[in-house]
């Protein structure tokens, strides 16, 4: 797995604890309209690239804060 890296993921400061903010640091950038049709577009390139029949997305968001 350390060849993997992640994608950018959207960042809203607003649901980050004030002692995590210096750890987002692979975010994306732009209106939340412009994020979700990167994300759009990052499953469409993901499935076109890769051998797959199907992709399971996973919510991993943290909500505490």
């Amino acid at each position: 797995m350390q060849e993997m890296k992640p994608m950018k993921s959207v960042f809203d400061p607003n649901f980050i604890a004030g002692n995590q903010l210096d750890r987002a640091t692979n975010v994306m950038t732009g209106s939340k309209k412009e994020n979700l049709d990167q994300i759009r577009q990052d499953i469409r390139d993901f499935k076109k690239n890769n051998p797959v029949d199907s992709v399971v997305i996973l919510w991993t968001a943290n909500t505490e804060r």
